[in-house]
């Protein structure tokens, strides 16, 4: 059993997608921080002998680093990975890591993961053993899930009026009161502020006017909902 061990092979698949980057407590850390983390302690683990890769699972699944057995170069792979803002596809990774680890035996794939899955079934199917490390709590998110805007002048008083149009959603089980504010990119002057009761799994759109000055003109907008949550990424 010794000998099945020290030759073994890993994928270490991590999940790098946007709802990683909920804090996972009052300290400020991270999910993915979390996930590194336990990954990092997987490496140390490994028996000596024992190989072990890393695949990143973002929006494209991506080998960070290939079959190696120095545990300092596979450190360093995960150092390297950031959460990003993108819906992750972990099935994707899995496949990947499957068929880089097939032409050898005994071959596990290790995903750390805080479970929430686009796509459910990522998990399933899978040819070769899975082992899951599920890293963050729980938590209520809202957040900002489209965003439209136009401008146009008023045809008696030819003044100019930016309209914005916001729709904001609730994947938590919990109501919340929120306020939604508009300010041009760099500036801290709302334009126009809204308050809103989001109730728990629905989407609420939400209008935004304010009349443009002549500086205006290809200045970016900020649409924001506060307080923050867990994930600000999306707020």
């Amino acid at each position: 059993r010794s000998s099945a061990l020290a030759n073994a092979h890993y994928a270490i698949v991590v999940d790098t997608s946007a709802s990683m980057s909920a804090q996972t407590g009052a300290g400020g850390e991270t999910r993915f921080e979390e996930a590194r983390r336990a990954a990092r302690a997987f490496v140390d683990s490994l028996p000596p002998g024992a190989e072990a890769m890393i695949v990143e699972a973002g929006r494209e699944a991506r080998v960070a680093s290939p079959l190696d057995r120095d545990r300092r170069r596979l450190g360093r792979a995960l150092d390297d990975l950031r959460p990003l803002e993108v819906e992750g596809d972990l099935g994707a990774a899995i496949a990947l890591a499957v068929d880089e680890l097939r032409a050898f035996d005994g071959s596990r794939i290790v995903v750390v993961t805080d479970g929430n899955l686009a796509k459910p079934s990522a998990l399933e199917g899978a040819t070769l053993p899975i082992d899951v490390l599920a890293v963050g709590a729980p938590a209520d998110n809202l957040g900002i899930v489209r965003v439209e805007a136009t401008t146009a002048a008023d045809p008696d008083s030819k003044v100019e009026t930016t309209e914005v149009f916001a729709v904001i959603a609730s994947f938590g089980k919990s109501d919340r009161e929120v306020y939604v504010t508009l300010r041009e990119e760099n500036a801290s002057d709302v334009l126009a502020s809204r308050r809103l009761l989001v109730k728990a799994g629905e989407e609420v759109p939400v209008g935004l006017a304010f009349e443009p000055a002549k500086g205006d003109l290809g200045r970016g907008l900020v649409v924001d909902v506060s307080p923050h949550d867990a994930l600000p990424l999306d707020d």
